[in-house]
């Protein structure tokens, strides 16, 4: 049996080892091969959504917006958009005198607004433009880098060469590319006109593009067109207010002067969305030019000190000019706030990084492990299923906590997989090999006890059920037995025997499932049942001798319906003890008996064959009664000495339960008091007093045996006293 044990543990360890790897590395190979990906990033929107630090962009940083409100204030005043290039001039010089830092464009001026002239001039509105922004020198405009495909639309702009000017005055010359690094290559461009970009302070890239599932989460920071490199929009706007002295790019890591810039693997840069920002409407800037215009100071919405040292970023946000995008922040987000957003996470170094994926991996292995244990080990399926859910809540609660607090981002789904992996193996190969031995067990089980006892135990260990276990138990044994049933089975047909005692059974069985018993045999008529097992229970005295009143109560219920069917009445006798016994699968290989053994069993059975003598259809030993005579009213009925032992034992009969009408209850207590000091004054021999006392209690029950027969014995002992060493007990002769 030892080594059967053994190899079954072996078995399991190696299922266990299989279902880790297994399941560890197919969730690995889903994850190194991008196919989660796109679920990961959707947990990433979730835990932005939800943060609550880190959330406001740099207050150095104001956003200028494009919105609904300015295009119709202006619509009366310049018509629709776009708007003359002067207005934007008139912006420039604004926050130029205001001494802002840098005004930043997120609009293409890619073509003069108007055709040149016969000599190649600007129009004014476009001249007008270039001129605030050379005599601001702080301005950055945009461009457009794209990487598109060889049709027929745009062959012919495919791959052009760069103009000399433009790279010579915005492309990086001192970057530094390892082993590793990954930019994006683009093959057509849109820069701003001639005159404008060599009037620029700085040109930025202002394209982005969205992940897989329409989400504008990331961003490469620096475009290769040709052999050169160009910075995006904020990057160019950094370079202007702290100058690298070097650029390095490395596998995950862009290196700009002193700034150590992370990058994901595919070299983007993960965005560190910011939910607030300060930002005004063009259109009440633009008033306020006017009225400062005007001389009428009193009445500007903005005063040019606001913007001073500002960082000024001008974008869109009408949904006509179709600039807004889908964030990790949420829909219709405008465009602009991803510069803003790049911009603040540069100034305040405040970037995403990644976890340690050795330590991710490690740290799912470890709870893919623990999972694996858990479910083999498990018998409850309960616990079987909470546990991976509890593993799964803490990882998930962990991850939105490394990133609310410290922007540190480590995969969710990846975990999430391996853990679901790992579990359906597991339960597969537990459902698979001990599913066969516990639906056994359950149906054994299933004749012996309840529903609801039922699944208690096979939620719980069954070791004591094992054929080559027995356990030494305090336990409560219940005989119970029909009256004269030898002679009612002689004198009617078999098919009512069989007919009446089916239904009799039927309701005695469910009588003891009510109280959580468990059902030992039927033996031809008796019935056997014990409690405090499979079950532990400290209460077993107690359901046993409620469930034997419940057997009474529903004997009545099973004589009316013998009488609507002309058949004879049941009487019944039950018997209970409490005490040690052997439990067990007792019997062999090939019929098993879950049962107890032991002399309390047998003690339990003589107490039913005392409820004969007594004529009581209950009577409960001495140590059953000391568990229950708090709640329980009882009556002492005798103290005997059952045939076959030499100690005697008080014997008593249950009342009344804790659920009886009231005045069954009162009338219970006082026949348990009555009858102790009945029977005290029989054993201290006051036999006089004692016959008085049972007479009292004959006034309240009528025809009352267990009183006969005491009053019968004293009139004996008046006539004919004791022997001195009396003990006060009765031997019975017969079983």
């Amino acid at each position: 049996m030892i080594k059967l044990v053994e190899k079954l543990k072996n078995q399991k360890t190696l299922a266990g080892l299989l279902v880790i790897l297994i399941g560890f590395l197919f969730s690995l190979l889903l994850h190194i091969s991008g196919a989660l990906q796109s679920l990961e990033m959707k947990t990433l929107d979730v835990r932005m959504q939800l943060s609550n630090k880190n959330t406001i962009a740099n207050d150095d940083i104001i956003v200028i917006l494009v919105d609904e409100a300015s295009l119709k204030s202006m619509k009366k005043l310049v018509g629709r958009w776009p708007w003359p290039r002067s207005i934007f001039g008139e912006l420039i010089t604004f926050f130029s005198e205001a001494e802002a830092r840098a005004v930043l464009f997120d609009v293409l001026f890619t073509e003069p607004q108007v055709p040149r002239n016969e000599d190649g001039e600007l129009g004014e509105d476009d001249f007008n433009l270039v001129d605030s922004t050379i005599q601001a020198g702080n301005t950055i405009h945009a461009a457009q880098f794209l990487m598109d495909t060889e049709d027929e639309l745009n062959k012919t702009l495919l791959n052009l060469p760069m103009p000399e000017m433009y790279q010579e005055k915005f492309a990086f010359n001192n970057i530094q590319l390892k082993k590793g690094a990954k930019l994006k290559q683009s093959n057509v461009y849109y820069l701003p006109f001639p005159e404008l970009y060599e009037s620029a302070d700085q040109v930025g890239i202002v394209e982005f593009g969205p992940d897989v599932d329409g989400i504008y989460r990331r961003s490469h920071l620096i475009r290769k067109y040709g052999k050169r490199y160009y910075p995006v929009l904020a990057l160019s706007m950094i370079g202007n207010l702290f100058p690298p002295d070097s650029i390095t790019v490395d596998k995950q890591q862009l290196t700009y002067g002193k700034r150590e810039i992370p990058l994901q693997k595919d070299g983007t840069y993960l965005i560190n969305m910011k939910k607030e920002f300060v930002t005004y409407s063009i259109g009440g800037v633009l008033a306020s030019i006017n009225k400062m215009e005007l001389g009428e100071y009193d009445e500007m919405l903005f005063t040019p000190e606001e913007f001073q040292d500002k960082i000024i970023i001008i974008g869109a946000s009408a949904a006509g000019i179709e600039d807004l995008k889908h964030t990790t922040t949420g829909a219709d987000v405008p465009g602009v706030l991803l510069h803003a957003s790049i911009i603040s996470n540069l100034i305040d170094q405040d970037y995403i990084y990644e976890g340690s994926e050795l330590i991710v991996f490690a740290i799912v292995l470890m709870a893919c492990i623990i999972i694996t244990i858990g479910i083999l080990s498990f018998k409850s399926l309960l616990l079987q299923g909470i546990f991976p859910i509890v593993l799964a809540v803490v990882y998930v609660g962990s991850s939105y906590y490394l990133m609310d607090y410290y922007r540190i981002l480590i995969p969710v789904i990846f975990p999430l997989v391996a853990f679901a992996s790992v579990f359906t193996g597991s339960y597969i190969y537990v459902s698979a090999t001990e599913g066969k031995e516990r639906r056994k067990t359950r149906k054994m089980l299933s004749q012996y006890v309840s529903p609801h006892v039922l699944s208690e135990v096979m939620d719980k260990s069954n070791s004591v059920l094992t054929p080559e276990v027995g356990t030494t138990e305090e336990l409560s044994i219940l005989f119970s037995d029909i009256r004269s049933f030898t002679s009612f089975s002689e004198m009617v047909e078999v098919s009512q025997v069989v007919e009446q005692l089916n239904y009799y059974l039927s309701e005695m069985v469910e009588a003891v499932f009510e109280y959580k018993g468990t059902l030992d045999k039927f033996i031809g008529d008796a019935v056997m049942a014990f409690w405090g097992a499979p079950i532990i229970s400290k209460l077993h005295a107690r359901e046993a001798t409620l469930a034997s009143l419940e057997m009474i109560h529903k004997l009545k219920e099973v004589n009316r319906h013998f009488d609507e069917k002309g058949y004879p009445h049941f009487n019944i006798g039950i018997g209970i003890h409490t005490g040690k016994v052997i439990l067990g699968n007792i019997g062999s290989d090939k019929k098993l008996d879950y049962t107890v053994i032991g002399d309390s069993v047998n003690l339990a059975s003589r107490m039913e064959g005392l409820t004969k003598n007594y004529g009581c259809q209950i009577l409960i030993s001495e140590s059953t009664y000391s568990q229950i005579e708090q709640e329980i009213p009882c009556r002492v009925i005798d103290a005997v000495r059952v045939k076959g032992k030499e100690k005697p034992i008080r014997i008593f009969q249950p009342l009344a339960g804790p659920n009886a009408p009231d005045e069954q209850k009162d009338k219970g207590i006082i026949l348990a008091e009555k009858s102790d000091m009945a029977f005290q004054c029989y054993q201290n021999q006051d036999w006089k007093k004692a016959v008085s006392l049972y007479q009292e209690i004959q006034g309240i029950l009528i025809d009352d045996t267990p009183s006969e027969i005491v009053i019968s014995r004293c009139h004996e002992f008046l006539k004919d006293p004791p022997p001195k060493n009396w003990d006060g007990c009765y031997t019975m002769k017969t079983k």
